[in-house]
């Protein structure tokens, strides 16, 4: 994507964001934040380590940091980088709906038995080898011909199945996350799989992923302290 096709696919004009606009800034918005609100507690960690108020193995009030990946199907520096798609996509598109005005990318299948395996990277330095961390994946929920999709993990992880049911009743279209425990590999493989089951009375199976997400929770002081040790 060139830096015109970016700029014209986050912003309506030259003032206010499109649909993944908000989507990016927002995410930028929240990392800043969380960038300050850790440099500030960092600060105060430093002089509670230093004056023997706490130690490294319980943090300050059980303070944790979160540390947040995401992917989705378009590149944007530095965001939401492009996934790996593991052995492609069997039956699903790398599409994008909508207009220039309404940009709404995201993998689509409309086909039962289509599979889409997505490569994610669910290590984090600083949380436990041991210890699980916590996946989503965004998808559309919309009530025009929309089907259901299930999820596993089927290399160098393991999670539990997940079900994820995009039609409603209620005439609205919106990205619903749902969240899942999986275990730490640098590749981990999740596929998804659109059934033939729908709750839609027209029999639609239509699916769409919008994103892919994993973050890791890890003790500040921990943290802290392995960023500040001589490399």
């Amino acid at each position: 994507m060139s830096e015109c096709q970016y700029m014209s696919t986050i912003l309506l004009d030259n003032i206010h964001p499109s649909d993944v606009g908000k989507v990016l800034f927002g995410d930028w918005l929240t990392y800043l934040l969380l960038e300050a609100e850790e440099s500030l507690h960092r600060a105060t960690l430093k002089a509670a380590v230093a004056s023997g108020e706490t130690n490294s193995s319980e943090g300050a009030g059980g303070r944790e940091v979160v540390d947040n990946r995401t992917w989705a199907n378009f590149d944007s520096p530095a965001l939401m980088p492009r996934a790996p798609l593991e052995s492609g996509a069997l039956g699903w598109g790398d599409l994008t709906h909508g207009t220039d005005i309404k940009y709404k990318p995201g993998w689509v299948a409309t086909q039962p038995g289509s599979k889409l395996l997505v490569k994610i990277d669910s290590l984090f330095d600083g949380v436990p080898p041991e210890e699980e961390v916590t996946a989503g994946v965004g998808y559309l929920v919309s009530y025009e011909h929309m089907g259901k999709a299930v999820g596993k993990c089927v290399s160098g992880c393991s999670c539990g199945n997940f079900t994820m049911n995009g039609f409603t009743k209620h005439r609205m279209s919106l990205v619903r996350l749902i969240e899942f425990n999986v275990s730490q590999h640098r590749e981990c493989v999740v596929e998804i799989e659109l059934i033939s089951e729908t709750d839609d009375l027209a029999g639609g199976t239509k699916f769409k992923i919008a994103q892919m997400a994993v973050k890791g929770r890890k003790s500040a002081v921990a943290e802290m302290l392995r960023a500040d040790a001589p490399v």
